[in-house]
């Protein structure tokens, strides 16, 4: 990482935070699962289980 102003430092600190569209959606998705587990096991909202599949399908882990 290059040594500039002050000022620079928010940028250079948000590019190296960078995560992959793959990585965000495993996140979202296990930290969905892990939330709502009970519900999966039950009968969870179907509009939840539809947009989970559809996020799965979209970007497989």
């Amino acid at each position: 990482m290059q040594h500039g102003t002050d000022h620079d430092w928010p940028k250079q600190v948000r590019n190296s935070l960078n995560a992959s569209q793959e990585q965000v959606t495993l996140t979202i998705t296990h930290s969905l699962r892990s939330l709502y587990d009970d519900l999966l096991a039950s009968e969870m909202l179907e509009h939840l289980q539809t947009l989970m599949k559809k996020l799965e399908q979209k970007h497989p882990p």
